[in-house]
């Protein structure tokens, strides 16, 4: 009677090595398309149009990596777009977010602001902090343009008296369309 037992022991080891950083040669030209933030409240846009895949993940800045191609409440100015692949792999694409364009009625407000109050609104040190040169400092006091520029309360600015009636109703019509930067 043969009672032979075979036995097996052995150790199995699996070496990894890694010289230096991966080699990436899966480059792509990213489209995206953006659409336009207001001056003071980031609300632009912009969407990965190209290339799309289901294992890719896109970020926007420094923010997390996401699935989605859809990017919300994007400030005016630069930003990059990172598409990076399943391997690993980044690709990036610097993009520009503009200005929504200025409505006729704000370019107007902004006009007559510029003209009449810039000499004391304006500049590093303004007077009550308020740099009429600035859209968003338009925007943001709407209500202490219209108390002072249009019913001169509690004292009238400029100093020198109200601005002209076609200045005022100009200044009227804005305020009353909800003074708005598109407007």
């Amino acid at each position: 009677m043969n009672n032979n037992r075979c036995f097996f022991i052995g150790i199995v080891l699996f070496f990894f090595v890694s010289c230096g950083k991966k080699e990436c040669i899966h480059k792509f030209e990213i489209l995206v398309e953006v659409e336009s933030s207001h001056p003071c409240i980031p609300t632009g846009s912009a969407t990965i149009i190209s290339p799309i895949k289901p294992d890719f993940l896109y970020k926007i800045d420094d923010n997390d990596f996401q699935t989605s191609t859809y990017f919300t409440n994007l400030k005016t100015g630069k930003h990059k777009i990172y598409i990076k692949e399943n391997d690993g792999c980044e690709t990036i694409k610097e993009f520009n977010i503009d200005t929504l364009q200025m409505g006729i009625k704000f370019r107007e407000v902004a006009n007559i602001l510029r003209i009449r109050c810039s000499s004391c609104h304006s500049g590093i040190n303004p007077q009550a902090g308020l740099d009429f040169t600035n859209s968003c400092d338009i925007l943001n006091n709407w209500n202490r343009i219209e108390a002072r520029a249009i019913q001169g309360v509690p004292t009238s600015m400029p100093p020198s008296g109200l601005v002209s009636l076609e200045e005022r109703m100009k200044l009227i019509e804005w305020i009353k369309s909800n003074h708005k930067y598109e407007e």
